[in-house]
C-alpha cells in the first residue's frame, strides 16, 4: 500500500518515487531527467545535422534520418516534451527512404574540414559534404619554382625542333634540310616533299635566323602545305627569297599563302613559276604583292593569266612603292584592253623599274599602248618583250615612244617577225640624243650590209657608241 505524499513547507510537495509535484499536482523532473538532457542538448551542438528523439522517460534517441538542423529547447514541462518527441518520429517515418548520416561522420567531416580551413590551402569556405572534395591549391611558391626551372632550361637548338617536329608528325626527317639549318640557302628542289614535311619544315623555320633563301621546286604541294608556309612566313623574319616554281599550287594554294605573304616583311624574291595560278588564283596575291613592305622581285611567269589578271594589276600598281620587277612572261595578256590598263598601271608607278612580257603574243594592236608608257614613263628602266608577234609597223610605233624616253636602259625584241627595215628604222630613232639606252637586243636577225653602215655612221658613233 503507497504511502500519503508529504507536504514541505514552501507548499511543493515529494512523492513517493522523488519526483516533486507543485501546488497544481504537476510533477517535476528530478536531478536524474536534467542531466539526460544536457547530454541532448550537447550532442546537438556537436552535429548540425542530426535530429534527435527525446522519450518521455528523459532519454535522447538519433533519429535514422538527418532531413533539416532543429534546435530542441528543452522545457521543464514533460507534456510539451512529449509532444516534440510524437512530431520527430512521425517525420522519421516519413523519410525511412532517406539515406542515414550518422553523427559521428559528420563530426570526422567537420574536423577534417577545419584542419584544412587551418592549413590555409583554399580561401573560400570548406564544405561539409564529402561527395565534393576541395581542390588543394599549390600555392605561389610552387609555381614560381617549376617556372624558374623551365628558364634554366637550355633553348632547344633548330635541328633538334625539327627532329622533334618530325618524330610527332610521323614523318620522316629531310637529311639535306636538318643539315642545312645553320647556313644561308637551304635547297629541297625535285625532293618529293608531302603535305607533313613542309608543314615540319615550316614550323622549325619559325624562328630561324640562320636561312634566308628556300628552294621548294617542283614539289608538288597542297592546299595544307601552302597554308603552313603561309603561317611560316607571317612569323619569320629573316627569309628573303621563296621558290615555289612547278608547284602547282592553283587557286587554292593561291589564297592559303596569300595572308601569311601579306603579314611578311622580310622577303625580297618570290618565285612562283608554273603554279597554274589562273586568274582566280592571282587577285588573291594582287593586294599582298603590291602592298608587300619589302618584296622588290616577283615572277608570275607561265600561269594562264589573261586579260582580266592584267585588268586587275592595273590599280594596284599604280599605287605600289616598292616592287621593282615583274616578270608576267608565258601568259595571254595580248589583248587591247588588258595592255592598255596594264602598261597604264606600269606608268604610273613609282617603283617599277624592269618588266617581262616576252612570250605573251603581243602584237600590232598592243604596240600603241607600249609605245605610249615608253614615252611617259620615268622609272622604267628594262623591258623584255622578246617571242612576241612584232612586225615592222610595231616596232615603228615602239620606236617613236622609245625617242622620247630618257630613262630606258635595256629593250629586248628578240625572236620578233620584224625585218631589216624594222631594225633601221628602230636604230634611227636612237640618234637623238635624249634616249639613254644602253642595250637593245635584237637577237637572231638577219640584218643586211645597210643595218650596218647606219650603226657605223657619224651620227650613230657621236651619240650611241658613247654610251
Amino acid at each position: 500500500m503507497m504511502e500519503e505524499d508529504q507536504e514541505s513547507p514552501n507548499g511543493v510537495v515529494e512523492s513517493e518515487d522523488g519526483n516533486t509535484l507543485d501546488s497544481e499536482g504537476v510533477e517535476k523532473s528530478t536531478s536524474m531527467e536534467q542531466t539526460s538532457v544536457d547530454k541532448v542538448s550537447e550532442t546537438s551542438h556537436n552535429s548540425d545535422s542530426a535530429e534527435l528523439i527525446v522519450s518521455p522517460e528523459g532519454s535522447a534517441e538519433k533519429s535514422p534520418t538527418v532531413s533539416q538542423t532543429t534546435d530542441i529547447n528543452v522545457d521543464n514541462s514533460e507534456t510539451q516534451l512529449q509532444d516534440e518527441s510524437l512530431e520527430f518520429i512521425e517525420g522519421s517515418e516519413r523519410d525511412d527512404a532517406a539515406p542515414s548520416i550518422s553523427a559521428d561522420n559528420n563530426i570526422s567531416a567537420h574536423e577534417e574540414s577545419k584542419e584544412a580551413v587551418e592549413e590555409g590551402s583554399p580561401y573560400y569556405i570548406i564544405p561539409d559534404d564529402p561527395q565534393f572534395p576541395v581542390i588543394h591549391d599549390p600555392g605561389l611558391s610552387t609555381i614560381f619554382s617549376k617556372y624558374e626551372a623551365l628558364k634554366q632550361k637550355p633553348p632547344q637548338s633548330d635541328e633538334e625542333k625539327y627532329l622533334e617536329i618530325c618524330k610527332i608528325s610521323g614523318v620522316a626527317p629531310i637529311e639535306s634540310f636538318y643539315k642545312s639549318l645553320a647556313k644561308e640557302d637551304i635547297d629541297l628542289s625535285f625532293y618529293g616533299v608531302d603535305p607533313k614535311g613542309v608543314r615540319a619544315i615550316s614550323k622549325t623555320l619559325f624562328y630561324n635566323v640562320d636561312v634566308s633563301k628556300l628552294n621548294l621546286e617542283s614539289n608538288y604541294l597542297t592546299c595544307d602545305a601552302m597554308y603552313h608556309l603561309g603561317e611560316m612566313l607571317n612569323v619569320n623574319g629573316a627569309l628573303t627569297e621563296l621558290n615555289l616554281k612547278g608547284c602547282r599550287i592553283g587557286p587554292r594554294g593561291a589564297e592559303a599563302l596569300a595572308e601569311g605573304l601579306h603579314a611578311n616583311a622580310s622577303l625580297l624574291t618570290l618565285n612562283l613559276t608554273g603554279n597554274a595560278l589562273t586568274d582566280e588564283g592571282l587577285k588573291f596575291l594582287i593586294l599582298p604583292i603590291t602592298e608587300h613592305e619589302s618584296l622588290t622581285y616577283v615572277i608570275l611567269r607561265d600561269n594562264a593569266l589573261t586579260q582580266r589578271s592584267a585588268q586587275r594589276l592595273s590599280k594596284p600598281l599604280e599605287g605600289s612603292s616598292v616592287l621593282q620587277k615583274l616578270d608576267l612572261s608565258w601568259n595571254y595578256l595580248n589583248s587591247t584592253d588588258g595592255c592598255k590598263k596594264l602598261f597604264g598601271g606600269i606608268l604610273k608607278s613609282k617603283s617599277i623599274e624592269s618588266v617581262n612580257l616576252s612570250w605573251n603574243g603581243l602584237n600590232e594592236y598592243t604596240a600603241r599602248h607600249i609605245a605610249l608608257c615608253l614615252g611617259r614613263s620615268t622609272t622604267l628602266e628594262t623591258l623584255d618583250l622578246s617571242n612576241n608577234s612584232l612586225n615592222d609597223s610595231c616596232v615603228l610605233t615602239i620606236s617613236n615612244g622609245l625617242k622620247k624616253n630618257g630613262f630606258l636602259k635595256c629593250l629586248i625584241l628578240s625572236m620578233n617577225p620584224f625585218t631589216n627595215e624594222g631594225a633601221i628604222s628602230l636604230v634611227e630613232k636612237l640618234v637623238n640624243p635624249k634616249p639613254v639606252l644602253e642595250v637593245l637586243d635584237m637577237g637572231n636577225k638577219m640584218l643586211e650590209k645597210d643595218f650596218k653602215e647606219t650603226i657605223h655612221s657619224e651620227a650613230w658613233r657621236e651619240t650611241c657608241w658613247q654610251r
